[in-house]
């Protein structure tokens, strides 16, 4: 089956993450880095620079102007790194490194905010 050949890391971002942990996690053999409902643009660029080619980056992050459902206030606004995605933003920002796009849609969640969900593959 396929359990015994997946691994499962989880990176918490809220704490200092050294750069050879982070490098580590993203060597070969890996097949698929999933980003959900997190955005750290810095971290982001980091893993797609690091991951091996043929490796797919999934990503499932708000729109930005959605609303944290926790504060009532946009999802970090005041923050370029952290906010919100802008539609095709991540298919823009990596177009020369992600050169295959599987999925680049906006859809609405079960909690009517916009989403974007967006997968590509490392060239």
């Amino acid at each position: 089956g396929v359990a015994e050949r997946v691994r499962a890391h989880r990176l918490d971002f809220r704490r200092e993450v050294s750069s050879l942990e982070f490098e580590t996690l993203l060597q070969p053999p890996l097949a698929l880095v999933n980003v959900s409902r997190f955005m750290h643009r810095p971290a982001l660029d980091a893993a797609v620079r690091l991951m091996p080619a043929g490796c797919c980056l999934a990503v499932h992050h708000f729109l930005k102007g959605e609303v944290s459902l926790k504060s009532g206030r946009q999802i970090k606004a005041g923050n370029a790194d952290e906010c919100g995605l802008q539609p095709g933003e991540l298919q823009a920002r990596f177009k020369s490194t992600l050169t295959e796009v599987l999925l680049d849609e906006v859809v609405t969640s079960c909690d009517a905010r916009e989403m974007n969900n967006f997968a590509a593959i490392k060239g």
